[in-house]
């Protein structure tokens, strides 16, 4: 049981959001990034590699002329926040 009852309806406490949070990844030299529509690809001098995360809710933008990519997350509870680390490791 969460909280008090009242009249058979369980009150749980208010959960709350962040606004904003965001993190910032360096693309290192020699290495290019597309994204579009949360699909990245990576090409380097090792290959290439393309990631799908169309799934996550987190926010992809390129910045500094393809130099930075920057994922955000607004409006997150605990679950979401977690999205912005895993895709920006991945």
């Amino acid at each position: 049981q969460d909280g008090p009852v009242i009249n058979s309806i369980v009150l749980t406490p208010s959960i709350m959001k962040t606004i904003k949070a965001s993190k910032v990844l360096k693309v290192p030299e020699g290495v290019t990034v597309t994204i579009k529509s949360r699909r990245v690809r990576v090409k380097g001098p090792r290959g290439v590699l393309s990631k799908d995360f169309s799934h996550a809710k987190v926010d992809l933008i390129l910045q500094k002329g393809g130099k930075e990519i920057r994922a955000e997350v607004w409006f997150g509870l605990r679950s979401e926040l977690a999205c912005i680390r895993t895709v920006i490791t991945h």
